[in-house]
């Protein structure tokens, strides 16, 4: 399947602000990580990077080749989209999508129940 240029051409757009402003989420996260006082901070500002990192995977339509072509009407539906055609249409809950985005999901619980809990580090 050939790319279409515009349809890439707004991906790419569209990939360059995410990567733009999540760099600016991680420097800002970096800085805070740098003028930390103590072990607790430094934590605490990790597991928001984590957490920033898992939120922000490009995941969105806006990231995604099928769905800008399907907003500038190369094809009518989810039906017709050739990513649906070999992983379900993306918001049915058994799609691969579905898939990817409830894995991220329990990543992120994870991350925010396991990463760093403060009592953890009182002690030392």
């Amino acid at each position: 399947m050939k790319a279409i240029k515009e349809i890439k051409e707004k991906l790419i757009r569209n990939l360059k602000i995410w990567h733009e402003e999540l760099n600016d989420d991680i420097n800002f996260l970096i800085n805070k990580i740098e003028e930390a006082k103590d072990v607790e901070d430094i934590m605490r500002h990790k597991k928001e990077l984590l957490i920033t990192l898992i939120l922000r995977l490009p995941l969105s339509v806006s990231h995604c080749y099928f769905c800008i072509a399907k907003s500038e009407e190369v094809f009518e539906d989810c039906e017709k989209c050739p990513y649906a055609k070999f992983h379900d249409i993306c918001i049915l809950p058994f799609s691969d999508y579905a898939k990817i985005t409830e894995a991220q999901e329990e990543l992120l619980q994870r991350v925010k129940k396991l990463y760093y809990e403060n009592e953890k580090y009182d002690e030392q």
